[in-house]
């Protein structure tokens, strides 16, 4: 029977990187005997960590799985591509994010990889780009949920959520700033808020009869899909240059709500504009105010993006790719 070890990040802390390793060694567990090296031990210098990672490495049997960002992808993939290429012709790398690929000699590394898998398709053609023929699409998947929700056409006042950090670059202080604009409207803000804005929030919050901030969601000991569906539309109005594929946008879409989202990084590719939400180029707080105006006035519209978000889900259900990945290594 062949060895199969995955190298990864593991919670906590509850990152993009580290719940996204945890929920694909669950999956792939289920279907092989898979044994564990944390990055993070590594990184620590934990002994025990330094020397299965080195050993592994080098180990000629076997397979490897790795789910790294960053510096650690590079510096794994040029390690076996040195080494141990054999065992890189067997092994898999999930890239974990949103990079392009601009290094010439680390592409010819990952043609050694028996499979890449990246989040997006236009980061599968820019790696195909490169002259690598071995990429495949695995996104920002997540579990399929025991009770699938069920889309709501609401009469009520129409409820909008952000549930991101709260810090001026994610957009939490322009969120108050759409809030100001429509009272009409209420707006529910969950997240961590970032000590640069702390006060400002808070006060502004206060200020607002329609703004209600919920304080962190733990999504450890509650479900974030379950509490995403009590609203009508996500509000994602991020100005980060390098978002990369934010687990919220698959989140919400089984929640079965459209997004509002600025034109950036990989927006386009997860919000389908028209369909599944909105995706803006105009960043400012009034863009954002006349999408809701219309999603507010049509709630026939809303309802059918409720339900096509929901539909578009089915790409991000982790059971959709195990069975593929396994066959692969197999």
């Amino acid at each position: 029977m062949s060895r199969y070890v995955y190298m990864g990040s593991f919670p906590p802390p509850h990152g993009g990187v580290t719940v996204k390793n945890a929920l694909l060694f669950d999956g792939l567990s289920s279907y092989l005997p898979l044994e564990k090296i944390d990055l993070a031990k590594v990184k620590q210098r934990k002994l025990h960590a330094v020397i299965s990672f080195v050993r592994e490495l080098l180990r000629p049997s076997g397979v490897v799985i790795i789910g790294a960002a960053g510096p650690w992808r590079k510096r794994i993939t040029k390690i076996l591509s040195l080494v141990n290429r054999k065992k890189m012709n067997r092994s898999l790398l999930f890239v974990m994010g949103g990079a392009k690929l601009e290094d010439e000699s680390y592409a010819v590394a990952l043609s050694g990889y028996r499979a890449v898998y990246v989040e997006t398709d236009s980061m599968k053609r820019d790696y195909e780009s490169k002259g690598l023929d071995n990429v495949s699409v695995f996104p920002n998947c997540r579990r399929r949920p025991d009770t699938p929700t069920i889309p709501v056409n609401r009469s009520s006042r129409l409820s909008c959520v952000y549930f991101s950090l709260i810090s001026e670059e994610k957009g939490a202080l322009l969120t108050l700033d759409v809030a100001s604009l429509l009272p009409d409207v209420d707006f529910h803000m969950y997240g961590n808020i970032d000590h640069a804005i702390e006060s400002v929030f808070l006060r502004r919050c206060n200020e607002l009869d329609n703004v209600t901030y919920h304080g962190v969601f733990d999504s450890e000991k509650d479900d974030a899909i379950a509490e995403l569906s009590k609203y009508d539309v996500h509000l994602f109005p991020s100005k980060c240059p390098n978002e990369g594929v934010p687990g919220v946008l698959v989140e919400t879409k089984m929640a079965a709500i459209p997004t509002i989202a600025f034109d950036r990084c990989f927006n386009a590719e997860i919000v389908q504009n028209g369909k599944t939400g909105y995706v803006i180029g105009d960043v400012s707080a009034e863009s954002i105010v006349e999408a809701l105006e219309m999603l507010d006035s049509n709630r026939e519209r809303l309802f059918e993006m409720k339900q096509a978000s929901l539909e578009s889900a089915e790409q991000f259900y982790l059971d959709s790719y195990l069975p593929s990945i396994i066959e692969l290594m197999q």
